[in-house]
């Protein structure tokens, strides 16, 4: 037990420092792996103690039963998220109806660059929207501590780069987390499908020449208000987030949508599953979810 103790306190404390060298110290949730390498440090110094040196058999047992609860809550959290990745569909239930708008969530960035993940995600987005003509993309990512523009203000930019239409996109660029790149990518749409209640018709006017003939113009009329409805969504982001991401966005809109998901950086695949799982917990325990 000693040695696996010191094997994983090692292990975590090397995945700390290649974290540091790819991606920086200011990574989210980095400080986690220095932590599990002291605490894994810790514990086979304590199991070294204790096999020299008498302890209760209830401090034995108490250690040994919150590792174990820590451990399994922490691995049913990590297969909720494989399940619901499994289980998510491109689709908005039957199949004539495909998805009129897809959120594509926002990840770091480098240097005002898109991180790999986020060009990860652009890159399964430029896919879907040649799989899928007609949708409009909601690139939605606002401006982190650490970054000097936000995100969907780069993911702009990788769009032009890519020659995307600037109609196929809208830019959402407030949001700070993944509760508000929901709440404010369905706003951003709602705005934009109720901008479509004005429509252009023709209408006849007097001439402003005096004896001239009649002129007309397009003028805008505004349509019965009718209760608004979202339109078939789908959220799109990298695969170890879409369970968390879809189960947010049923929360914030009372209606699911499908999910798409993009390839993770092998090099933070760990890093990021692990964050993920944390996550979870956390927003189930708010009641984001």
């Amino acid at each position: 037990m000693i040695r696996i103790f010191e094997l994983i306190s090692a292990g975590c404390l090397i995945y700390a420092a290649i974290l540091a060298v790819y991606s920086g110290l200011t990574t989210s949730f980095f400080v986690f792996w220095p932590l599990m390498s002291i605490l894994f440090a810790g514990l086979s110094l304590w199991v070294r103690y204790t096999q020299t040196n008498p302890v209760e058999l209830q401090v034995k047992v108490r250690v040994i039963t919150i590792m174990a609860a820590a451990t399994a809550i922490f691995l049913a959290a990590e297969a909720v998220i494989l399940i619901g990745l499994f289980r998510a569909d491109e689709r908005f239930g039957p199949e004539d109806k495909k998805p009129e708008y897809c959120i594509v969530l926002g990840a770091g960035l480098k240097d005002g660059k898109p991180s790999v993940s986020l060009e990860r995600r652009l890159e399964r987005a430029y896919e879907y929207l040649q799989e899928n003509p007609g949708v409009i993309l909601v690139l939605s990512g606002g401006k982190g501590k650490d970054e000097i523009i936000p995100e969907a203000e780069a993911m702009r930019v990788w769009m032009k780069e890519h020659h995307v239409p600037e109609y196929c996109y809208l830019i959402e660029n407030r949001s700070e987390n993944t509760v508000q790149n929901i709440e404010c990518s369905l706003a951003v749409i709602r705005k934009h499908v109720e901008s479509k209640t004005l429509v252009p018709v023709r209408v006849t006017l007097r001439s402003s020449v005096e004896d001239g003939p009649p002129e007309e113009r397009a003028m805008p009329e505004e349509r019965e208000a009718e209760p608004y409805r979202l339109p078939p969504t789908a959220v799109l982001t990298s695969d170890f987030h879409v369970y968390r991401a879809l189960k947010i966005f049923q929360r914030t809109a009372g209606v699911t949508c499908a999910g798409i998901s993009a390839k993770t950086d092998p090099v933070m695949m760990l890093h990021l599953w692990v964050r993920e799982g944390v996550a979870l917990l956390k927003d189930k325990f708010v009641g984001n979810i």
